[in-house]
């Protein structure tokens, strides 16, 4: 079995079904991550990568403040390569204005 079968087996929704049944609001910041860095390793679902990756680089793991992340930092984390980087540095510079653009409260 695939560990993102094992990791949400039974009521839980992946982020991405989550999102679409009851928007973006009720997804938690980790959530929201693991829907930008999509898949994950073989060893770690893209929502496990997205709770490391918090909680190594923000003590609230909150996604608001990522932006002094650079670039190489997030690529030392197991399953981050360029291009997950770069979607995630991008993401945050697109919602630069955060609530008033994004619409949901993590500043995402």
């Amino acid at each position: 079995m695939p560990l993102w079968e094992k990791e949400w087996k039974g009521n839980h929704l992946k982020p991405y079904e989550k999102f679409l049944k009851h928007g973006a609001a009720s997804l938690t910041d980790a959530e929201l991550l693991a829907i930008i860095i999509r898949t994950g390793t073989k060893n770690a679902s893209a929502l496990t990568i997205a709770q490391k990756l918090l909680d190594r680089f923000e003590q609230n793991r909150q996604l608001n403040s990522l932006h002094h992340i650079t670039i190489q930092e997030l690529m030392e984390m197991e399953g981050i390569g360029e291009v997950k980087a770069v979607k995630i540095k991008y993401c945050r510079a697109f919602c630069t204005d955060g609530e008033a653009a994004c619409g949901t409260d993590s500043g995402f």
